[in-house]
């Protein structure tokens, strides 16, 4: 099988708004013929006239279409739309965007977009690490846990506030052991090294916490990806959470994870974990709810790269990103996948599209057409 039609067209430095041109189509027709999705009845002849005109411009290429994504499985997404769109160099042109504003992209709390979901998620992980609690963190692939991790360590760098954050480094979090987290607390709250024994460690991690909270410092344990913890280590981290000088908690607990940990944390699957699970408490990351934070967050990440929206986006693009990122489900549930990874990829597509067909701003028609 040949290489796809948008891909032919941009290698032969073909416009498809030439080809529209060309087929007497609108523009965003073309557009979602390149992604598979032909009028109905008219493929046939439709791709005979592609043919003509790749000829008349002297390319020789077998071409095919992506699959359509009504074809694809229900809960699936074509290959091309799971992988990281790069945005183009005639899109950053054309935009004025000389650097890529969703590509690295946060280099202090400025560059945060607060919704409110993530302003009470932020607040609770910091009273959650001054007070010794214990919470649950959890959001989808890019709907920004790590960025709340790296605020959470910002306001108290900022604040001058005594918490000491503890990183287990062990990268395989199924393999993260009691032991581990024992040899992490010691390490990042003292100078000691790690007793070889299991008891002496425990004896060690209760030591140098009691000390270290007499001298006026608060302790959180914060593990990333822990939605691969094994249901030991789990059950473990009760027992760290529940070390105590006398009134005062030892050591809050903060775990970041994808939704899968939330089927770890269900009682019903899970039996033996019982007693973390009804004491810990899950926060859950929600997706931007609307088009005023799908236009705020798109606002403050061009402006950072002397752009604006309004130089971008029609008006009518910010309703048709929450639309396109909305699934309603036969039994009448919403679903929306509007985080900020997602959006980003959506408006690099967008943008690239809006660049190749000619079109000044990306509007709610080039935005359904690259879905």
């Amino acid at each position: 099988m040949g290489d796809g039609l948008r891909e032919i067209l941009r290698d032969n430095g073909l416009k498809q708004s030439a080809l529209a041109s060309y087929l007497g189509l609108a523009k965003s027709t073309v557009c979602a013929i390149c992604d598979g999705r032909y009028p109905v009845g008219q493929e046939k002849d439709i791709r005979k006239r592609i043919k003509a005109f790749l000829d008349e411009n002297g390319v020789k290429a077998d071409f095919h279409s992506v699959k359509p994504a009504e074809e694809a499985g229900a809960d699936e997404e074509p290959e091309e739309r799971r992988k990281v769109e790069m945005l183009s160099m005639a899109a950053r042109k054309q935009f004025g965007v000389y650097a890529d504003p969703f590509v690295d992209d946060v280099h202090d709390k400025g560059d945060v977009y607060l919704t409110d979901s993530v302003r009470y998620t932020s607040e609770y992980m910091y009273l959650t690490a001054k007070n010794a609690g214990m919470i649950a963190v959890i959001g989808e692939s890019g709907s920004g846990k790590s960025t709340l991790r790296k605020l959470l360590i910002d306001r108290i760098q900022e604040s001058g506030a005594k918490i000491r954050i503890i990183f287990p480094r062990t990268l395989d979090r199924t393999r993260l052991t009691a032991a581990a987290i024992c040899d992490a607390i010691i390490s990042d709250v003292s100078k000691q090294t790690p007793r070889r024994s299991f008891e002496a460690k425990c004896r060690q991690v209760e030591t140098v916490l009691s000390e270290s909270a007499r001298a006026g410092w608060s302790h959180v344990l914060m593990i990333e990806e822990a939605h691969d913890l094994s249901i030991q280590t789990l059950k473990y981290l009760k027992r760290f959470w529940e070390l105590e000088d006398g009134f005062k908690k030892l050591l809050g607990i903060v775990l970041i994870a994808q939704p899968e940990l939330k089927l770890k944390l269900d009682e019903s699957r899970n039996w033996e974990a019982r007693e973390l699970i009804r004491r810990i408490e899950i926060v859950e990351l929600d997706p931007f709810m609307d088009e005023k934070d799908v236009r705020g967050y798109l606002e403050l990440k061009l402006a950072r790269v002397g752009s604006s929206a309004d130089r971008v986006f029609a008006p009518d693009a910010y309703s048709a990103i929450v639309d396109v990122m909305t699934r309603r489900m036969k039994s009448g549930q919403t679903i929306r996948s509007c985080y900020p990874l997602s959006v980003n990829n959506l408006v690099k597509r967008a943008m690239n599209e809006a660049s190749e067909l000619c079109e000044p701003l990306v509007s709610a028609e080039i935005i359904n057409s690259v879905r």
